[in-house]
């Protein structure tokens, strides 16, 4: 999950740059409500929840949040295994290795 920290940098990040990512009359509007979230936040309120609301609510912005999310969508269900990096030894496991000249004598 989010820290309020993490939410309040987010919305002051992107503050400047709705313009550029939202039409022109939504944009005013989200700024105006995201400039008075983020005063009530430093003033102590938490907020954390209605910033992520007020940001999710703009398709243009919804993605903006996933990054820091330890707990999205890209991450696997409750109780599958993590994936793990394969390294240089380990072969793809989805294609089997085509024999090299010396395997294909052995058996």
């Amino acid at each position: 999950m989010f820290t309020p920290g993490q939410i309040l940098k987010v919305a002051k990040d992107i503050k400047p740059q709705l313009f550029q990512l939202l039409p022109a009359d939504r944009a005013e509007i989200i700024d105006r409500q995201l400039t008075q979230l983020i005063t009530r936040q430093e003033a102590g309120e938490n907020l954390a929840q209605e910033i992520i609301d007020l940001i999710d609510s703009q398709p243009e912005l919804s993605t903006i949040l996933r990054p820091l999310d330890t707990r999205g969508g890209s991450q696997p269900p409750a109780g599958d295994p993590a994936p793990t990096p394969a390294s240089e030894d380990t072969p793809f496991k989805g294609i089997p290795p085509s024999p090299s000249p010396d395997n294909s004598k052995q058996k």
